[in-house]
């Protein structure tokens, strides 16, 4: 059975949780402002995938407000308090398993744990996708709870209901960005101490679209 309308039933019910959560958690900003200060003037158009209540791309148009921004989730409460966040944005519900169907190019592409909701197989799919969507020179950001695939399961959503994580490991995701072309030009990694995910490890990927 296929676990993602599970899950989207689940970030439904919290999605005003984990905006107030998330939206201006210390630990995602500091790799917000790492990742903004590679951008360059010819950075002007913004892919955020999953975006959730628009977190990241808030962040990142308090800093480049010009930036044309597209956002797409699969949570329409998610959607409409990131309309809301983001009144600028254009923003559609669509699967990230699905991206290929969006017109780019993107001089940015950003997905904040979207990864999660990806099995193994489906990622080497997704990356392809992306890397038809990035223009030359674009950057990439990316955010997952590392661990090996072995890990993935059910857990238990805060408001109810359950959701499915995919565990990556940060081997698995570099390999498959070479592969398709990237070239990573950073990792980060953050403790995460919130709640019952506190022994979680963060990791985050900066990439580039040669």
């Amino acid at each position: 059975m296929d676990p993602t309308f599970t899950s989207i039933e689940s970030f439904d019910r919290f999605a005003e949780d984990y905006q107030e959560t998330f939206m201006d958690y210390a630990p995602y900003l500091q790799t917000y402002d790492a990742f903004y200060a590679q951008f360059n003037t010819h950075h002007r158009s913004l892919l955020d995938i999953a975006c959730g209540p628009g977190n990241l791309s808030r962040y990142l148009l308090t800093k480049r407000p010009e930036l044309q921004m597209t956002g797409v989730d699969l949570s329409e409460k998610m959607l409409r308090l990131a309309q809301r966040n983001i009144p600028q944005g254009n923003f559609q519900c669509l699967d990230i398993r699905q991206i290929d169907s969006l017109t780019g190019p993107f001089d940015i592409i950003v997905c904040g744990f979207g990864l999660p909701y990806l099995s193994t197989t489906e990622i080497a799919p997704f990356f392809s996708a992306i890397r038809t969507l990035i223009s030359a020179q674009g950057l990439l950001y990316l955010s997952t709870m590392e661990g090996e695939a072995t890990e993935s399961g059910w857990k238990a959503s805060p408001a109810g209901g359950r959701y499915y994580v995919n565990y990556h490991s940060a081997a698995f995701l570099q390999a498959q960005l070479l592969h398709h072309g990237f070239m990573v030009k950073e990792t980060l990694r953050k403790p995460f101490r919130k709640g019952a995910l506190s022994t979680a490890t963060d990791l985050f990927l900066f990439a580039e679209a040669p």
